[in-house]
């Protein structure tokens, strides 16, 4: 329960490039690869370097109070839940720093205003769910936002545009 401290943008695995290394008791085996597909993409490790995926799962708390503007600066984050708490406030501006994001849920919180446009600068998002907050507003256009489900954004009354059917007026 509580705030989320601001001291979240200490975890320092999401705000630089870290590496595990693998350590091998045979020295025979000299030439290690992982073949990972990620998002349609085969990525590939070699040798003794294997990138870490990160992930924050805070859902299904009673945090309360506004999402840290911290938290943008972990910008190697992956995964980002959220939902089911009592966060108030704005989804922060600079959200779209994150453009490692695969996987985004505010959702089932009292989130206001509208969905910052920097949310579209994040071209790997996969899953997305904002649902039953409180947002307003268009939904920003001209990225992959209008291809999600209608339900990723359902229940925020104020909130227009595609994939909803509520139009938005000028």
């Amino acid at each position: 329960s509580g705030q989320i401290p601001k001291c979240i943008k200490n975890f320092t695995s999401m705000t630089q490039k870290t590496y595990a290394t693998i350590f091998f008791i045979e020295q025979r085996i000299r030439d290690f690869n992982v073949s990972l597909m990620w998002k349609g993409s085969e990525q590939m490790f070699k040798k003794n370097v294997l990138s870490l995926l990160k992930g924050i799962d805070l859902s299904s708390n009673h945090f309360s109070g506004e999402i840290p503007i911290e938290i943008e600066s972990l910008f190697e984050l992956v995964s980002l839940n959220l939902s089911r708490n009592n966060l108030t406030g704005k989804i922060p501006s600079n959200i779209g720093k994150l453009t490692s994001l695969d996987f985004l849920d505010l959702s089932r919180n009292h989130l206001v205003g509208s969905i910052p446009s920097s949310l579209t600068q994040i071209d790997r998002l996969g899953v997305l769910d904002l649902s039953h907050n409180n947002l307003s507003g268009e939904i920003p256009t001209g990225t992959q936002l209008q291809s999600f489900n209608a339900s990723c954004y359902e229940d925020n009354l104020d909130l227009c545009g595609p994939p909803l059917e509520k139009l938005c007026i000028d």
